[in-house]
């Protein structure tokens, strides 16, 4: 039953996730006459690299979107392009964590587990014991714990305690969207964090691959717009060129990714359940009921009191899905805030797989590299190749 217990002290380490970052800052840093979703002030945002006045503009009141005084050489750099940028979160010094205090808590069951179980169950109301009664119940349980799991049912909570495991292969998916440059080529650059794809082995060594995207509640932070330089290649009108930008800042949530991730991943190829708390109650149906009877021979031994055999069982669940939802609601908070984007390059070029007749329009951010710097740890990453997905400007 210890086993069940560190589900809680392991799932502490997912607080590791949770970067030594100072608190969520605005998105996308400071950059030139930049507002919207960068800077924190829900101003306008001016995309305009060479800081000029837009004609649409004269009372500040529109968002210009365009640059004064774009490259005219017949050919179309700008898009939106989807890529990806594969990350180990576990990387020795990338992720730098302090371990969430509710989790720390939690994890302390494995030192007492009985007096842990009964206070969730008397916190909860679903028993209601004098402090005699708790203190005997919670030494029967203590004393007795071990003997209640089996070996399969050990072996499946040490993989979900594992959970932290996920994460060893993160790839990212990101959009990359190039705005419309100017005539020295200065050009916005815009990077969100659309979701991630998790790579696993399970209990089977069947390998599993689940993609989940960022939520709704998290697109505003998972962006960071960048200023960058587009130097056309000397083919132009052909849509060649290359792309260097610098200088992003984003927060990755990835607590909720782990969460949407669990299921799919974990739970469903093995037990058929979508969530940790119907995994961890359905693993623990038979277990609970054996402690009932547990608890109920050992207060009675040690008090001729027959409290029945329900007590103990309601102790037990009650606590599995107390910790379940302690743990998935804790994981869900981790975010690794203010994730550093420095030495981007790429090549956008005009013809793909897709259209190999060149159209003057870029229609492919052809790979490149770029680093992710996560407190004071630096990742280089490749920046895969990505089509264009839609247009901008």
């Amino acid at each position: 039953m210890k086993k069940l217990l560190h589900i809680l002290g392991f799932l502490a380490l997912a607080t590791t996730l949770a970067a030594c970052a100072p608190a969520p800052t605005s998105a996308g840093g400071n950059f030139p006459n930049s507002g919207n979703n960068n800077n924190g002030t829900g101003g306008t945002t001016n995309t305009n690299p060479d800081n000029t006045n837009p004609d649409n503009n004269p009372d500040g009141g529109t968002v210009n979107t365009m640059p004064s005084n774009p490259l005219n050489n017949g050919a179309t750099y700008s898009g939106v392009y989807q890529s990806n940028a594969t990350l180990d979160f576990t990387q020795p010094g990338v992720l730098p964590g302090l371990v969430s205090p509710a989790l720390a808590a939690l994890a302390d069951l494995s030192t007492d587990p009985g007096s842990a179980l009964v206070n969730f169950a008397q916190a909860a109301g679903a028993v209601h014991l004098d402090s005699t009664m708790r203190g005997v119940i919670s030494s029967v349980i203590t004393n007795k714990l071990n003997n209640v799991l089996p070996d399969n049912v050990k072996q499946a909570l040490d993989l979900i305690s594992d959970i932290t495991k996920i994460t060893q292969t993160t790839t990212l998916q990101n959009t990359i969207t190039v705005h419309t440059p100017s005539s020295t080529g200065s050009v916005y650059v815009d990077v969100v964090v659309t979701g991630a794809a998790f790579d696993f082995v399970d209990l089977n060594l069947n390998p599993q691959h689940v993609v989940v995207k960022t939520s709704s509640a998290y697109l505003a932070q998972s962006k960071s717009t960048i200023l960058g330089t587009l130097t056309p290649h000397p083919n132009a009108p052909v849509a060649d060129a290359d792309l260097t930008f610098t200088g992003g800042s984003i927060s990755i949530p990835i607590g909720d990714f782990i969460n949407q991730a669990m299921g799919p991943l974990l739970f469903k190829p093995m037990w058929g359940t979508t969530d940790l708390k119907s995994t961890l109650l359905y693993l623990m149906q038979s277990p609970c009921t054996d402690l009932g009877y547990i608890v109920q021979s050992g207060v009675y031994d040690l008090t001729t009191l027959d409290i029945g055999n329900d007590v103990g069982t309601t102790i037990c669940t009650t606590a599995v899905t107390l910790a379940a939802n302690e743990i998935v609601s804790e994981i869900g908070k981790l975010k690794v805030n203010n994730v550093k984007i420095t030495d981007g390059r790429a090549t956008l070029t005009d013809v793909s797989s897709k259209k190999p007749t060149a159209d003057h329009k870029s229609d492919l951010l052809d790979g490149g590299s770029w680093t992710w710097t996560f407190g004071g740890a630096d990742v280089p990453a490749s920046i895969d190749d990505g089509t264009r997905i839609a247009t901008a400007i």
